[in-house]
């Protein structure tokens, strides 16, 4: 096989991988948002239903309900939400995905990260984290 064959093939399945990422993304993007509605609606009872099993055995509910509310005593109304940064990697097989915001409040800016896991085709969060200094959610 040539060299420019195997570039060729190289480059289609990269193009695949990309293809079959923006598709995920736009699902954990549609996740995210709905998220983050329910923070802006202060229905943080209803944000719980994006919370994957993973991320409520780690942390009951109660407890995921009280640090929303408690952040937003802290932080004040959620006002707007900017994507910053994606990634997709796999451990175990498993896909997950990673979307970085920056999230404004009325009383500042912080920066957040949501990890999202794919089970039988749909994506959940199994991970939320926040900071003010950017390079603290990793």
């Amino acid at each position: 096989m040539t060299i420019y064959k195997k570039i060729w093939r190289f480059a289609v399945c990269a193009l695949i991988v990309a293809i079959a990422a923006c598709g995920a993304f736009k699902q954990c993007d549609e996740v995210g948002v709905g998220f983050y509605n329910c923070l802006k609606n202060r229905t943080f009872d209803l944000a719980l239903q994006y919370l994957d099993e993973e991320a409520i055995i780690a942390t009951p509910k109660d407890i995921w309900l009280n640090g929303l509310q408690e952040k937003d005593r802290q932080l004040g109304f959620l006002l707007s939400v900017q994507r910053q940064d994606f990634e997709s990697y796999t451990v175990d097989n498993v896909t997950r995905l990673a979307i970085k915001y920056k999230t404004f409040y009325s009383h500042g800016t912080i920066f957040e990260r949501l990890e999202f896991i794919e089970r039988e085709g749909d994506f959940k969060i199994t991970f939320y984290q926040y900071n003010e200094d950017s390079t603290m959610v990793q």
